[in-house]
């Protein structure tokens, strides 16, 4: 479980709680959900989801406890951060779009969408407030295990294998903006999910540079 509050300038907070196992949701949970969950809503143009099997959107039910509060709050509010697990805490001051990010980047590396669970095995590695050297590090890591673990006796390095499902989980990202956009007024929230889709947009046109300056740590010329 990983615990996540943010204090505004006033004193008040907001406390979230993200489970890291798989959230795999049923309708029959869910109580009255808002109309922007709905899996037709805004869907993803790459969802491979159907009404029948899934009516509401995995991610938008992850979000929807973290959006609410933030409907109305500007994207610059000062706020402070802490992130909290059984054997980590960190704090930091920040502006609230970035506080969401943070909180959004947990959601989506733990969602149960099928594009997005790409990201799953990082969960336990994941660094508040990374940088794009770091997550590039962790992506490129992430597929070179996985790609062993399916065929250890050929494991290959396909950097376009992993170029294309970072593509897929953009779109998904894209999707996420076009459910939220009309039910805020408040820019926070909006403008955490841009940075994410930006932070996605840059790994993806700049793996390869990123991959160069990875390869300098290994010391290999």
């Amino acid at each position: 479980m990983i615990s996540f509050k943010i204090t505004l300038e006033s004193g008040k907070n907001f406390t979230f709680e993200i489970e890291k196992a798989n959230r795999m949701h049923s309708a029959k949970k869910i109580n009255k959900p808002v109309s922007w969950t709905q899996l037709e809503y805004h869907q993803c143009v790459n969802c491979p989801l159907t009404i029948n099997n899934t009516p509401y959107c995995p991610t938008a039910l992850d979000l929807v406890n973290i959006v609410e509060p933030f409907l109305y709050i500007s994207s610059i509010e000062p706020v402070t951060i802490t992130i909290k697990e059984i054997d980590f805490e960190y704090t930091r001051k920040t502006d609230a779009q970035h506080a969401l990010f943070n909180v959004f980047f947990y959601i989506i590396y733990t969602s149960s969408c099928p594009h997005q669970q790409l990201l799953r095995p990082l969960v336990k590695y994941i660094d508040p407030f990374p940088d794009l050297e770091t997550m590039t590090y962790h992506l490129l890591a992430m597929h070179l295990v996985r790609d062993y673990f399916d065929q250890p006796e050929c494991a290959t390095f396909r950097i376009e294998e992993l170029k294309k499902n970072l593509e897929q989980l953009e779109l998904t990202l894209d999707g996420l903006l076009d459910r939220i956009r009309n039910i805020i007024s408040g820019d926070a929230t909006i403008n955490s999910v841009v940075i994410m889709i930006t932070t996605w947009a840059l790994i993806i046109k700049s793996i390869d540079k990123n991959l160069e300056l990875v390869k300098k740590n290994f010391n290999i010329l």
